[in-house]
């Protein structure tokens, strides 16, 4: 997809009366929790993307399992500046193993909730296969 019709695309979707009605739901109970459905493909990636072009604010999104929440990764990477985009990784090798620790996730997740914290950033979107407990770094970073 060339830059002209990528732009022209994300105007109509930032422009949509649909997207200005999700954003009033964020502007009233901010930090909101929505739940797509009965949208196909990149879809969802493209209301992000709207959203994030009325109001830069940082996103959680959580994909339904790890190759959910890559896909989602992958497509809004296209759509938006790489250093935007974050993938929260789990921090155990294999699903239930919770014994065995996968270091370099751990590095990733530290890089993330880093990037919260920093000011100089202005809006970062954060990407996982989990929902994080309440009390975690990374929620507390994204309400900071």
């Amino acid at each position: 997809m060339n830059q002209i019709a990528k732009k022209s695309l994300i105007d109509k979707y930032t422009n949509d009366s649909r997207l200005k009605e999700i954003d009033r739901i964020f502007e009233s109970q901010y930090p909101a929790c929505l739940r797509a459905t009965a949208v196909f493909g990149a879809q969802e990636c493209f209301i992000i993307r709207g959203l994030y072009e009325r109001k830069k604010r940082p996103f959680l999104i959580v994909g339904e399992n790890k190759e959910a929440a890559a896909y989602f990764w992958n497509t809004l990477s296209l759509l938006f500046d790489k250093k935007q985009i974050y993938f929260f990784p789990d921090s155990f090798k294999r699903p239930a193993h919770f014994e065995e620790i996968n270091k370099p996730n751990i590095l990733e997740r530290t890089e993330v909730v880093s990037a919260l914290y920093d000011k100089a950033e202005s809006t970062v979107i954060v990407i996982s296969s989990v929902m994080p407990r309440r009390n975690t770094a990374l929620m507390r970073a994204i309400n900071s």
